[in-house]
C-alpha cells in the first residue's frame, strides 16, 4: 500500500529494505505512513519468490538425476545388446568351424552308423507281439482253429 502522500499525488511508493520511509517521503524530508502495509506485501512476495526458486532448484536437480540415470540405462542396454550380438556371432563362427572341420564323408558315415544303430524298420521282433517267428511279418501265420468250409484241400469238403 502506498503512503498517504504518494496515494494523494498518484505516485509510486517504494520502500527500501534499510529504510522505514518511501523514496518520495525521504526526498521531501517528511514522515511516511505506508511502511507497514507495503513492506509486509513485499516481504510476502519475496518469500514466495524464494520458495518458488527453491522448488525450481530442487526439481532441476531431480531432472538432472533422472536424465543421468536414463543415460546410464541406455548405455547399459547398448552394451548388453553388443555383448549378446558378439556372443551370437562367436557361437555361429564356432558352429561353422565345426562344420568345416569334418569332411563330408565323415558326416555321411555318422548318419549311416546312426541309422544302423536304430536298425531298419522291417527288423521287428514279432514274437514279442504274439506272432509266429517263422512267418513273414507281412503275412503272419495263425494256427487254424477249424477248417474253412470252402477249403478244397480238406477231406470231405466240396470242391469248387
Amino acid at each position: 500500500m502506498p503512503c498517504s502522500w504518494c496515494y494523494k499525488h498518484n505516485l509510486s511508493c517504494r520502500t527500501g529494505p534499510d529504510s522505514s520511509r518511501c523514496a518520495v517521503c525521504i526526498k521531501r524530508g517528511r514522515s511516511c505512513d505506508g511502511l507497514a502495509t507495503s513492506s509486509t506485501i513485499v516481504e510476502d512476495l519475496k518469500r514466495q519468490e524464494d520458495q518458488a526458486e527453491a522448488k525450481l532448484s530442487e526439481l532441476q536437480e531431480q531432472l538432472a538425476a533422472a536424465v543421468a540415470r536414463l543415460s546410464r540405462l541406455r548405455k547399459t542396454r547398448k552394451a548388453t545388446e553388443d555383448r549378446m550380438n558378439q556372443l551370437f556371432a562367436r557361437s555361429m563362427a564356432e558352429l561353422d568351424e565345426e562344420d568345416n572341420c569334418l569332411p563330408p564323408e565323415t558326416v555321411q558315415t555318422r548318419i549311416i552308423n546312426d541309422r544302423a544303430e536304430w536298425g531298419p524298420p522291417d527288423e521287428i521282433d514279432w514274437s514279442k507281439y504274439g506272432f509266429d517267428t517263422g512267418s513273414s511279418p507281412e503275412f503272419p501265420v495263425y494256427p487254424p482253429k477249424s477248417p474253412l468250409p470252402c477249403d478244397s484241400s480238406q477231406p470231405g469238403s466240396p470242391g469248387l
